[in-house]
């Protein structure tokens, strides 16, 4: 039952997270001019300078409103409502995130990426008021040689899941933004 609606994400986060390789222009999270996204109860604020698009699918169980927030640059933030009976725990949702981009990249680069065994943490933050479990997935991405450090994170906020995806050599820009999103977040 719970992993319905995680193509649509997966196939985001491995989009982004493949091409992501660092380097490629991103800018600083720009919080002082936030936009705000308001859809079917759910609401946060994003940087200025980021964009947001969402789609809705239905499944048996109901509607999941997942809304992919990018940067300018190749970091991704996605929030992801589900029906109640049907929220992904954030273990679950990690495991299907990393095991989507690890057949995505042995199957669609042509040997020309590789991903390094991602090691996987729990942690905790603050998020609509409480405190809430967090998985960090450390991994790296190696284009043509070329070894790129990434740091992915999902919470679990209620109905909400919430999926950050950054290189960490542009985590210090995008942070702030990631922040914004977090520290902004009204579930319905």
């Amino acid at each position: 039952m719970m992993a319905r609606g995680w193509a649509v994400t997966a196939v985001a986060v491995v989009g982004v997270a493949t091409l992501a390789c660092g380097g490629f222009g991103e800018q600083t999270a720009d919080v002082g001019h936030p936009q705000q996204f308001e859809e079917a109860g759910l609401v946060f604020g994003y940087p200025g300078n980021w964009t947001a698009s969402s789609e809705i699918e239905t499944n048996p169980s109901g509607e999941v409103l997942s809304v992919t927030v990018h940067s300018p640059g190749d970091a991704l933030a996605i929030v992801q409502h589900y029906p109640e009976n049907d929220v992904p725990t954030v273990d679950f949702a990690m495991q299907i995130m990393l095991e989507t981009m690890t057949s995505a990249i042995e199957d669609g680069t042509a040997g020309t990426m590789k991903l390094a065994p991602p090691v996987v943490t729990s942690d905790t933050r603050v998020v609509a008021g409480q405190q809430r479990d967090v998985r960090v997935a450390k991994y790296t991405l190696a284009v043509l040689g070329v070894e790129v450090p990434h740091r992915m994170r999902i919470y679990g906020v209620d109905d909400v899941i919430v999926i950050t995806n950054v290189a960490d050599e542009d985590a210090m820009m995008v942070q702030p933004g990631f922040d914004q999103i977090l520290d902004s977040l009204v579930v319905p």
